[in-house]
């Protein structure tokens, strides 16, 4: 090959394709033999692929929106063809388990998977993703205790991981200018990135329990304080003891905002209430302004934007099944 090759471009900003069965063709021929079913079924899914190749890397471009489950069956029966998949998350969150081990993959993180071995996937609602695969022998040879940091996100928002996220952007948009001597060069850079991002030392792995004990201190403040509607990351900040910056620093770790944490805990504690015949009484607008809401409008569109239905909807609907779906 003497340049890279595009296998299925999608320029950007083109329609999405509808149903799964020409995404799971386009899965496939992009880096895993995976098999899709919806979590729902007759649900339509929307969904843009794009792949090119650049000497012995795979790369491919996803936006999809939907709710999927995805598998791949059986380990490959070739060493040649074990492949490991480097998914950078754009925007949105899937989630996977592999041996026995589950990863939650949010935005703006990166994750390793080994797609040459069975494992289990799900999508809920909207995922932009760009994923480069490389020979799993290409990078066991480079990457220290390589299955041991596989299903493991770390986050792409700094250091060396905000690196290894801005040369897989690069690489995608220059590869296919590269010659073959030029393309023989961007795996080493890759996987010298990836060992930096994924091999975790003593120090770090104690850096990333403190950030675990802080993030729980955060989680715990806003449940204590959703009902407050001057609930803030400054407020908090100031509960724990810390700087508004390294709070943001702790949130990034994990791939959501401190003001994205609130509003969902805010929502999923209305959600309960509008389920319950105990609050059959109380108004949607009763029930947003008690959780800190101090819009409805606005809180009518987060409801609807995180459960697919509008509040007013979503109560209609419980009142009318024992058992909702949703």
């Amino acid at each position: 090959m003497n340049s890279p090759q595009r296998l299925s471009p999608s320029p950007p900003g083109a329609p999405l394709s509808h149903g799964l069965l020409g995404y799971e063709t386009a899965i496939k021929q992009a880096y895993a033999p995976m098999v899709l079913a919806p979590e729902e079924p007759g649900a339509d899914y929307e969904w843009a692929v794009s792949g090119q190749r650049c000497g012995m890397l795979g790369m491919s471009h996803i936006v999809a929106n939907g709710e999927i489950r995805a598998r791949v069956e059986r380990a490959a029966e070739h060493a040649a063809e074990r492949r490991v998949l480097l998914t950078f998350v754009e925007r949105g969150t899937f989630e996977f388990e592999q041996d026995g081990r589950h990863a939650l993959c949010g935005p703006q993180s990166l994750v390793l998977m080994d797609v040459g071995r069975p494992l289990e996937a799900s999508q809920q609602g909207s995922l932009e993703i760009l994923s480069f695969i490389l020979p799993t022998e290409f990078l066991q040879a480079r990457v220290p205790d390589l299955p041991k940091v596989l299903t493991s996100p770390r986050p792409a928002t700094h250091g060396a991981g905000a690196m290894l996220r801005d040369l897989m952007k690069s690489g995608w948009r220059e590869g296919g200018g590269l010659d073959v001597n030029e393309a023989r060069v961007l795996p080493g850079m890759l996987s010298s990135l990836i060992a930096s991002v994924f091999v975790r030392d003593d120090r770090t792995l104690g850096e990333d329990k403190q950030f675990a004990t802080l993030y729980q201190r955060l989680q715990d403040i806003i449940h204590e304080e959703a009902h407050n509607p001057q609930l803030t990351p400054a407020l908090v900040a100031a509960r724990m003891g810390i700087s508004s910056s390294y709070l943001f620093a702790v949130a990034r770790r994990f791939g959501k905002s401190v003001r994205q944490s609130i509003i969902e805990h805010r929502l999923e504690g209305c959600r309960q209430m509008l389920g319950d015949p105990a609050c059959a009484r109380r108004s949607v607008t009763e029930i947003a302004f008690l959780w800190g809401f101090q819009d409805v409008s606005h809180f009518s569109r987060r409801f609807s934007a995180r459960f697919g239905t509008s509040p007013k909807a979503y109560r209609e609907l419980l009142t009318q099944s024992p058992h909702p779906s949703l």
